[in-house]
């Protein structure tokens, strides 16, 4: 993939967003007409001072809803009357001023499509600006773009860096970097340590927030483009010590039962998860770290984006992939300060 193509889709892709701070208080809940897809209809006026219908995907409307503590599936299943009353009382009634991200820019008769609802205290941190900052200096660092993926709430960009290559038995392992964005409200942004190996990356988001290494930006306050620089080249070095300990992994046995129990009420492995490994381990006492890791990365590519970053942040989660990286580091050049 060349940067050129990653630039133009990134552009491509925020073509006719546009963002409107609203007030609650301005928003109506009324019954739409027959020929209508829903039976209600959301309006309210934006910073055009026009009021527009407002068109909510599932998600922007569950984040409206969330704000105000009100549950989407009983909202839903309640008649279109008593719905009227609730959003009146616990919704327009607040006049909270919230940011609306809608997915068009609407003209003064036209429906705004609202693809999120956040904080006005939301710092916008899209695509459009993060990915050249941050190709700016993955390009300094000679990364390798990969893929670049995205949906209606995440963006992922995955690089490697040619010069951490390693050959060892055959195997090919290279350190990288994973970039993910939401637009949405649904993630802050990651610029994360990976390995690359058989086409896989491994990666271990858990591992690096309980040591407090610098990863995330969140969409809040001032940006820095000095920061995102900084994150990525400290990615690229914790990829390295990554390295060592995916090829330590391939020794890493444990047995099965004993590790299903134990991450029972750990939140990176869903019930869905620990119910993929319960099935693919119900003939196995022992299993390598490696190699489930491995089929849980499988599995995941299978699935939509969203479905994805969770299966594989339990994948290198499972291997221990940068767990006491800064120790691990210091035994490093330990090592080789006593070789030379």
């Amino acid at each position: 993939m060349h940067l050129a193509e990653i630039l133009s889709t990134v552009q491509n892709k925020a073509d006719g967003n546009s963002d409107s701070q609203v007030n609650t208080g301005t928003l109506s809940y009324q019954k739409a007409p027959e020929e209508a897809k829903e039976d209600f209809h959301i309006s309210g006026a934006l910073e055009d001072e026009n009021t527009h219908e407002l068109v909510f995907d599932d998600w922007a409307l569950s984040q409206l809803m969330a704000r105000f503590r009100v549950p989407l599936l009983f909202f839903r299943r309640c008649s279109l009357l008593l719905r009227g009353d609730i959003f009146s009382e616990h919704i327009t009634s607040q006049q909270k001023d919230l940011l609306f991200r809608l997915s068009n820019t609407p003209g003064e008769l036209e429906a705004a499509h609202v693809r999120a609802v956040v904080s006005d205290r939301y710092t916008a941190i899209d695509d459009v600006w993060l990915f050249p900052v941050a190709l700016d200096i993955l390009d300094s660092q000679k990364a390798d773009y990969r893929e670049f993926t995205f949906d209606d709430h995440f963006s992922v960009l995955e690089v490697t860096f040619p010069d951490t290559h390693i050959e060892h038995q055959d195997r090919t392992y290279v350190g990288g970097c994973r970039i993910t964005n939401s637009e949405t409200g649904r993630s802050s942004v990651w610029i994360e340590p990976t390995v690359k190996l058989d086409n896989r990356y491994f990666v271990n988001r858990t591992a690096v927030r309980e040591q407090e290494l610098p990863t995330r930006v969140i969409h809040r306050g001032k940006t820095y483009e000095d920061k995102i620089k900084n994150l990525v080249i400290t990615a690229k070095k914790i990829a390295q010590v990554g390295i060592i300990q995916l090829e330590e992994a391939r020794e890493k046995i444990f047995d099965t039962k004993l590790f299903l129990k134990s991450i029972e009420k750990d939140p990176v492995f869903s019930s869905r998860i620990r119910g993929v490994l319960a099935e693919q381990w119900k003939a196995q006492e022992i299993v390598l770290a490696l190699d489930a890791a491995k089929e849980i990365l499988d599995l995941a590519e299978q699935l939509p984006l969203f479905a994805r970053i969770p299966l594989q942040q339990a994948a290198g989660k499972l291997t221990g992939l940068f767990s006491g990286h800064k120790n691990r580091m210091a035994s490093l050049v330990k090592e080789l300060n006593q070789r030379s």
